[in-house]
């Protein structure tokens, strides 16, 4: 998978933990997105920056204790502030890295999902633009693979649940709705991967360049951006980090047809 063989994870990273409830036969693989090196979109809150990274970790690790306690089986890209996978400095160009690496560095999330043979994928990002006064929330799903059905299903609900999540928070966000992966700005991560027009992270095979796709049905979802001051406020709290997680978990469980869904 590297250019010298396969690149192994990094410390933290691909780690799967049992349901600490009564086990309901679920394998759920969350992807806090970025990491490491690599920050993600950046906003700037009271004077501090806030980074992608930081934010979709720690919904990740509040998504991941919900779901563990309602009996899900769960694995998850990365635990700590790292890259999935681990590099060399040959990977690096300024401390960033390089794009054949940023694109494995996608891949390899895939890989551990089809490795924990995971019954649905869910990716956490978030968002950002140059004018501060963007906001809203979105989720995409590839229209184009053999579950796609399955995974716009997820999609609605996740939409749903998190729209909600803001309304009852008290916190306002646009509905940018349920989006096909390539109105997402792609993939082009590399200039071979110009013109796949899907989102690595869910997107089919294309060989030679993204011979690793995930094999389960899966979203990618932004809740906010972090350069709106009033999303960055509430995804930075507890108190917003805790909405999302609950959103994502009430998305999945309606999926799953659990008794109690919202």
């Amino acid at each position: 998978m590297g250019r010298n063989g396969p690149i192994p994870f990094s410390p933290g990273a691909c780690l799967g933990y049992a349901p600490t409830g009564r086990w309901n036969g679920v394998t759920v693989f969350l992807d806090p997105g970025h990491g490491g090196v690599d920050t993600g979109t950046m906003g700037v809150l009271g004077g501090r920056i806030v980074t992608e990274k930081e934010v979709t970790l720690a919904v990740g690790l509040r998504t991941l204790a919900l779901l563990r306690a309602a009996g899900y089986r769960v694995v998850i890209s990365r635990t700590r502030d790292s890259t999935v996978a681990r590099y060399a400095e040959a990977y690096l160009h300024q401390g960033v890295l390089d794009p054949d690496a940023a694109q494995r560095e996608v891949e390899v999330r895939d890989v551990c999902a089809n490795a924990a043979h995971a019954d649905i994928l869910v990716s956490i990002h978030m968002n950002g633009f140059a004018d501060r006064s963007a906001n809203g929330t979105e989720t995409f799903f590839c229209p184009t693979r053999p579950f796609a059905a399955h995974s716009r299903r997820l999609a609605d609900l996740v939409q749903r649940a998190l729209m909600s999540a803001f309304k009852n928070s008290g916190t306002m966000t646009f509905d940018r709705g349920v989006l096909p992966d390539g109105e997402g700005g792609g993939a082009a991560l590399t200039p071979q991967t110009a013109n796949y027009h899907h989102l690595i992270m869910l997107g089919p095979a294309d060989r030679p360049w993204l011979p690793y796709p995930s094999r389960m049905p899966g979203v990618l979802v932004e809740p906010a951006f972090l350069t709106n001051p009033s999303q960055a406020s509430f995804v930075v709290s507890g108190r917003g980090q805790e909405a999302l997680a609950r959103g994502l978990v009430a998305a999945i469980d309606s999926y799953f047809d659990r008794p109690g869904a919202a």
